[in-house]
């Protein structure tokens, strides 16, 4: 398929599914107001709005509303009303990012510029971080009240969805906001990894594309229903409030990760709002962004076994739970297991197949996929070849004495690791010398060096 096409059918497929979603999301607020259940309304309306709210001033900066054929007031009105919190501003964002990507493809546009991440049209999702909060809310609240229909006790807030209609349209709005979540982790992928990009750029190939999102869109459906059904069927236990401590501590232990080995960031709040989607997907899994591969790749590997780990305890804690459910209409209680199985075998086959899914490409795909290697990663690992390659042969311009955010640029980080072959290839390749460490210390390599006479002697040789 011509690049061109690839793109308007990329395009197509996000304005339709973004109208789908919007309108699922719509329906799914007035089921929740149907079975009487106000707090999830009040969540969904809460996340709704200030998605609205970031789509109004978004569309209050880039459209020109003001010249708009009615009067100011009504160009206003419409303006916060249909681009706001309609999310109509979206739509026209998506437009522009596809003609500018068009007239890349045709040979109009600047390519050096487009390859820069704060300037690249959006190719996936025109607003990923929006869709990421706003699609993990609805698709949590839709999955959680398909699990509670049915529960005959009134302690446990059970949802009664009575007309045939309710069911089905739940499953496709939550299935609608795991794509989009799934489209929004794809695209900040493709923005923080020069990896995914060659890969998903490589011939505009579809496949490649769909591939990606299956992954993402499957670890964010597992994880969802994953901490669902922990914390859902901890509810007839005594001590369930334990449940949402263990979820917090999850989420603590991941910003944790992230200060410890992410190094310093010049944004404090960094690390909590970071903490968000590295809660919900393994977000560093791909990351290659210059002096932050190396963090990357040690968080990566500590998430990965964490989350199996957390899936087969929750597996554990389902079966062998000794809590019951009453059912509504029913003389005996049930079990975890035979509950899912009996009363909603289709929520039971979302879980299993996104864990399918996602081990299955996590396998097969994302582990081969390994992120680029950066100076710092290259120096930390030892990989001689790489880093002469870097320096020699890429085509990329490399800033030789960049720091990384731990505050050290590659010459101090050989120099701290005793990487020697490393040390000779920056030093000749003209790295300063003199440069002093980033934090408290202020060091030289020198003084990092001071501990290991082979790069004492390097730095001395020159």
């Amino acid at each position: 398929m011509p690049s061109w096409r690839a793109e308007l059918l990329r395009y197509l497929s996000f304005v339709l599914l973004h109208i789908t979603d919007y309108v699922t999301n719509i329906l799914t607020m007035l089921i929740v107001c149907l079975v009487n259940h106000p707090r999830y309304f009040y969540v969904l309306l809460l996340a709704h709005l200030v998605i609205g709210c970031f789509c109004t001033c978004s569309a209050f900066r880039r459209l020109e509303w003001q010249r708009w054929c009615c009067v100011p007031f009504i160009n206003f009105l419409i303006m916060v009303v249909c681009m706001g919190l309609m999310q109509g501003v979206q739509l026209c964002m998506a437009h522009e990012d596809y003609i500018r990507r068009r007239a890349r493809l045709l040979g109009s546009s600047s390519a050096n510029e487009m390859q820069v991440p704060a300037m690249m049209p959006a190719r996936f999702h025109s607003k990923a971080m929006d869709g990421l909060l706003e699609g993990s809310v609805f698709a949590y609240v839709s999955m959680y009240a398909l699990l509670k229909d049915n529960w005959a006790e009134p302690r446990f807030n059970p949802v009664l969805l009575q007309e045939d209609w309710y069911t089905p349209c739940l499953y496709i709005g939550a299935f609608c906001s795991m794509l989009n979540v799934g489209l929004a982790l794809v695209e900040i992928d493709h923005r923080t990894s020069a990896c995914i990009q060659t890969v998903l750029d490589a011939n505009h190939s579809p496949l490649a594309s769909t591939r990606h999102l299956a992954f993402r869109a499957a670890e964010f459906s597992m994880r969802l229903l994953t901490l669902l059904a922990f914390c859902t069927f901890m509810r007839p236990l005594r001590f369930w409030w334990i449940a949402y401590v263990l979820v917090a501590a999850d989420y603590i232990f991941g910003v944790a990760l992230l200060i410890i080995l992410g190094g310093r960031d010049p944004v404090k709040e960094a690390c909590i709002v970071l903490g968000l989607p590295l809660f919900m997907v393994n977000i560093m899994q791909f990351v290659d962004a210059p002096g932050m591969s190396l963090q990357a790749r040690q968080i990566s590997e500590i998430m990965v076994p964490l989350r199996s780990a957390e899936l087969a305890g929750v597996l554990l804690f389902c079966v062998f739970c000794p809590a019951k459910i009453r059912v509504v209409g029913q003389n005996e209680d049930f079990g975890m297991i035979s509950f899912i199985l009996a009363f909603h075998t289709s929520w039971a086959i979302c879980w299993v197949a996104s864990v399918l899914i996602y081990y299955s490409l996590l396998a097969t795909y994302a582990a081969r996929t390994k992120p680029g290697a950066d100076l710092h990663s290259a120096v930390a690992y030892g990989e001689v070849d790489v880093l002469r390659d870097l320096l020699r042969s890429s085509e990329l311009v490399l800033d030789i004495s960049r720091f990384g955010p731990d505050g050290k640029n590659p010459l101090h980080l050989a120099a701290r690791r005793g990487q020697v072959e490393c040390m000779k290839l920056l030093v000749e390749e003209k790295a300063d010398l003199q440069a002093r460490t980033g934090n408290k210390q202020q060091n030289m390599a020198l003084h990092l060096a001071a501990m290991n006479k082979a790069c004492m002697d390097c730095l001395l040789g020159f």
